[in-house]
């Protein structure tokens, strides 16, 4: 089962990259870097959003790796996937709670607002 030719695989290892970056660029003014790879990860996420099947391979790895941001973005893309629900929640949940990452303890805490519709007008 394949998606534009990549693999499940090839997914986990680009979302994996763009979610190091992104973590590494955290905290710094590097803005044009942070922005290059949320672009890249877009056209991810819309190329998985095509065959639900891989999308629940590719989160269901992601959601247990070691880096936060990788994490949080895959959390983030199950919520929106509708899949994944309870996992999802809790690794947002988790992250929320912590205090090794302030940025991604914030990032959890609003994507677990916003899905829960504590703030008005926004959706995930």
């Amino acid at each position: 089962m394949k998606v534009n030719s990549k693999s499940i695989k090839d997914f986990v290892d680009l979302i994996i990259k763009s979610g190091k970056i992104i973590e590494s660029v955290k905290g710094t003014a590097d803005y044009k870097t942070n922005n290059k790879e949320f672009k890249k990860l877009y056209r991810i996420y819309e190329e998985l959003n095509r065959d639900l099947d891989m999308a629940k391979d590719v989160y269901g790895q992601l959601l247990e790796h070691s880096c936060i941001s990788v994490r949080v973005l895959s959390a983030v893309q199950c919520l929106k996937s509708n899949i994944y629900i309870i996992e999802a929640e809790n690794v947002l949940e988790k992250i929320s709670q912590q205090d090794e990452d302030r940025h991604a303890k914030f990032e959890s805490e609003m994507c677990l607002r916003v899905w829960r519709g504590e703030i008005s007008g926004k959706t995930l």
